[in-house]
């Protein structure tokens, strides 16, 4: 600590015990953004946690420098100038926050990700199979090379001496090593359950890989080059029905993670956001309209948060970890939820600091959280948190990124194209009064008080309710309006907090469980049986049948089954509903790797025919939009092959959980016929089938 600090910070507390011993300080709330009496106990609080109004910027970089969160995010700052990737547009935009003019590179691909380095940016290109470098040249951007990566690129990272680009492949299973001059591959690594994520350790001798299948974590020692995979832990929850939460009932929820995630800048915690999912039964949904489904009866069954996971010797530690809660279905703060309750996208550390700064893709809203400041322990319901001081403000939708340059910070709101200035101190500020709250309920409970503290403790408190009244130049457009109808169909897709689409409170949106429109890889036990969820890409429509067991002859009809009796919403209109079915007719294809073996993948094509699987899956489509009596009492529509390497687990009650177990079971002749088929036949056919 330099002396000069230390100086102000003896000189700032002197100043709050002058203010403390006045009667009646007052203390600023940014619930309604005014100020207003409260007791003392705010300046104390204060002196207590060291927090001075100011802290949230005292240890960022310094103006002009800047400290890219998220390695390889959709949003980039470099010395006052933001980047922006927007997969949709296909283009990268240069924003300048002092001035709002904005110029835009078509990239086309769909770019994805983006990383800076000393000589320039480099870009996936998810759809397109490659990796782009780009230059800023006094505010011209230039594309300087490209190189192809199939397999969907995703997440990239950078060394320190920017010599090292790293990228997730996220369908081939591999992150790679390339050299940033040449962009050629020079390392690879195996990585399971599709790697999409990527962060680099400070100190530059890891790379932690974030899957989006099963909740896997994966670090991979650069200096060794180990892979050593990490499961999220088993976590548990409550019922949701009250008569199971009085009992103490406990179920597992599986872990998924949904975005980028980030070391503190010592290196000492990583933290990752993820969605906690209930799929189990609910037997409390028989008085609902949708009691056929029964998937969303209860407002805790997707509940989202960030896993801190300290990491020991260089390597994270599930064991140890916390996780963080970021409340929002309780029925008391309704506008709460419906203000930013959906699922993160990124947790990102501010500089310096142990605060999480969380986008909340779903809804409008970004989040901070004081990590190291202990809250409230009470049991909200499923699943049990450690709440921590906790503030949000309102962004535009489908906040996906938030970056820092020098003390500023800024959000990316990928649906609404905007990238938003957020108030850092406003935002400090609401944390310290949410802790104030909190610790008199601590003191309270602690010193067993038979009066405890009429304090209300809110679930998060408000900076500012409406973007449109931003100041222009804290509000910047990245790009063109998009076309009215395709905007309002991919809100509809990805927000959770729209009442046409989801009960109140379930936090649940289309993208809750497809994400980007693939499948989550989790088996939902419905009251009709378990259902796997399906993959919407590849442009569905020509697939009907919709859903596993029905007649839903058009994409419009499923939105509105799925809205409806399974997400618990009030209705859509014809015309929401085309606009959905466009977004979801659109969703491209999986873009899936050059097969390591093509000799044993045509060899399997002729296998393919011999088996009978033919018969059902033909056509574009690969499926004859027939339905059959297969392996159990339920009548189940042909699925569509086209991307199925994806799609596991298989069958739809997910009881397969590899392609090979499908050929297994296959073996009585329902499902084509594959009993005389070698072991060395059977992989080869699983060779042909991953390339469809």
């Amino acid at each position: 600590m330099k002396w000069t600090d230390l100086a102000a910070d003896l000189t700032y507390i002197g100043l709050l015990w002058v203010y403390w011993m006045l009667p009646g300080g007052l203390s600023r709330h940014y619930r309604t953004g005014d100020f207003s009496p409260e007791p003392p106990m705010s300046a104390l609080l204060l002196l207590t946690l060291g927090c001075r109004p100011d802290a949230a910027t005292d240890t960022a970089a310094e103006p002009g420098v800047s400290r890219l969160q998220t390695p390889g995010g959709a949003l980039l700052a470099n010395g006052g100038i933001l980047y922006v990737v927007d997969a949709i547009s296909g283009e990268l935009s240069r924003l300048d926050p002092e001035t709002g003019s904005v110029t835009a590179l078509a990239l086309g691909g769909g770019p994805t990700r983006l990383v800076g380095g000393a000589d320039g940016m480099y870009i996936s290109l998810r759809g397109a199979g490659a990796i782009v470098a780009v230059i800023d040249d006094g505010g011209v951007l230039t594309e300087t090379g490209r190189a192809a990566l199939d397999g969907e690129p995703y997440g990239l990272a950078l060394s320190l001496d920017g010599e090292t680009l790293y990228a997730a492949r996220s369908l081939a299973g591999e992150v790679v090593a390339l050299d940033t001059a040449t962009l050629t591959i020079q390392q690879t690594w195996r990585v399971p359950d599709e790697p999409r994520w990527l962060a680099r350790s400070p100190d530059g001798a890891s790379l932690v890989v974030a899957s989006a299948l099963h909740g896997t974590l994966s670090h991979i020692d650069l200096d060794v080059g180990t892979v050593t995979d990490l499961l999220l832990p088993e976590l548990t929850g409550q019922k949701l029905h009250s008569e199971s939460m009085r009992a103490g009932d406990r179920r597992v929820l599986s872990p998924r993670i949904t975005g980028d995630p980030d070391f503190s800048d010592d290196g000492a915690v990583l933290a990752v956001p993820l969605l906690l999912v209930d799929t189990a039964p609910t037997e409390d949904n028989a008085d609902t309209s949708y009691a056929d489904e029964g998937l969303i009866p209860g407002s805790n069954r997707f509940s989202g948060g960030v896993i801190e996971l300290p990491v020991e010797g260089g390597l994270p530690a599930p064991d140890d970890a916390r996780l963080l809660g970021i409340r929002s279905g309780n029925s008391t703060h309704a506008q709460v939820s419906a203000f930013f309750g959906s699922y993160p996208s990124a947790a990102v550390y501010a500089p310096g600091e142990r605060v999480l700064w969380v986008p909340m893709e779903g809804s409008r809203a970004v989040v901070t959280l004081d990590a190291d400041e202990p809250l409230d322990a009470r049991d909200y319901g499923a699943p049990y948190f450690e709440l921590r001081p906790m503030a949000a403000v309102a962004v535009d939708a489908g906040p996906c990124g938030v970056v820092f340059d020098g003390g500023a910070a800024f959000a990316y709101s990928f649906l609404d194209q905007h990238v938003t200035a957020l108030p850092v101190e406003e935002l400090a500020y609401a944390r310290v009064d949410h802790a104030e709250a909190a610790l008199a309920a601590l003191v309270s409970e602690a010193l067993d008080l038979e009066e405890t503290f009429d304090i209300d403790l809110p679930e998060a408190i408000w900076i500012t309710h409406d973007p449109d009244l931003l100041d222009p130049l804290e509000r910047l457009p990245v790009s063109d309006a998009r076309e009215a109808d395709l905007e309002i169909g991919l809100t509809l897709f990805y927000t959770a907090n729209d009442g046409r689409m989801g009960q109140e409170g379930a936090d649940v949106s289309c993208t809750t469980c497809h994400a980007e429109g693939r499948a989550d890889g989790q088996t939902w036990h419905l009251t009709v049986g378990p259902r796997q969820t399906p993959s919407l890409s590849g442009q569905i429509g020509d697939t009907a049948p919709f859903t596993w067991s029905s007649d839903v002859e058009t994409i419009a009809d499923e939105a509105r089954n799925t809205s409806v009796r399974r997400m618990g919403g009030v209705a859509l209109s014809t015309n929401d509903l085309g606009r959905l079915e466009g977004v979801i007719d659109q969703l491209r294809r999986v873009q899936l790797p050059e097969t390591a073996e093509p000799e044993a993948a045509a060899r399997g094509a002729v296998l393919f025919e011999r088996a009978g699987c033919d018969a059902c899956h033909v056509g574009e489509a690969l499926a004859d939009a027939d339905h059959y009596d297969i392996l159990s009492d339920t009548t189940t529509n042909t699925p569509t092959l086209r991307g199925i390497a994806t799609t596991a687990p298989y069958l739809h009650d997910g009881s397969a959980e590899t392609l090979l177990d499908v050929l297994t079971l296959s073996d009585a002749g329902m499902m084509g016929n594959t009993a005389g088929f070698t072991d060395a036949e059977r992989a080869e056919l699983v060779a042909y089938l991953e390339t469809l």
